[in-house]
């Protein structure tokens, strides 16, 4: 973040991180920076810079293969700034993160990878589908696997739990993939 950022940056500042892997987001409200600092905690690095007026500002995050993000946020194995001077260090870590994986690979998996149970939460209007849709789509192909359930929010039932996800929503055996928790009624308005 920058003290300049007054508005959603332009796609040419979103195009300088191509990598599919990579999410970037506007946070106006700097709702995801107050997270990042409430939820720090060791073994995480404890970060030397980028506190300005209690907000996290201009800090790059890493965080390990297969971290799971739940009502508190895991622990970066990465976590300080500005992001031109830890350019290496996120370097480092993305690299261990790939070798991690590729010695994880030569682990025969104990079930074979499946789509069966991956649901597509959207409904009409919803201006984040198609991109969403697309890097599921890549991400799904790069693995080796296919097909999965579209479901429109608006033709489920008002009593099904699924119409109170925001979306799009993405849920694998009947659980958000981001760790967001199930819906409880009364269900929320849609968004």
């Amino acid at each position: 973040m920058l003290p300049t950022d007054w508005a959603a940056p332009a796609s040419s500042a979103l195009g300088r991180l191509s990598d599919v892997r990579v999410q970037q987001y506007w946070d106006p409200n700097h709702l995801l920076a107050t997270e990042m600092k409430n939820d720090a905690r060791a073994p995480q690095p404890e970060q030397d810079c980028c506190v300005r007026s209690g907000i996290l500002w201009d800090l790059a995050a890493v965080y390990a293969p297969g971290s799971t993000w739940s009502e508190r946020m895991p622990t970066a194995t990465v976590f300080n700034g500005p992001v031109v001077d830890v350019t290496e260090a996120i370097e480092g870590a993305l690299s261990h993160g790939r070798a991690e994986a590729r010695i994880d690979s030569t682990t025969p998996p104990t079930a074979t990878p499946s789509t069966t149970g991956l649901v597509f939460l959207t409904r009409g209007g919803c201006v984040n589908t198609t991109i969403m849709r697309r890097n599921l789509d890549e991400a799904l192909k790069a693995l080796g696997l296919a097909g999965y359930e579209v479901v429109d929010q608006d033709t489920l039932p008002t009593t099904d739990v699924r119409r109170g996800y925001p979306t799009p929503t993405l849920l694998y055996q009947d659980r958000d993939v981001f760790g967001m928790a199930v819906p409880t009624p009364p269900l929320p308005d849609p968004t």
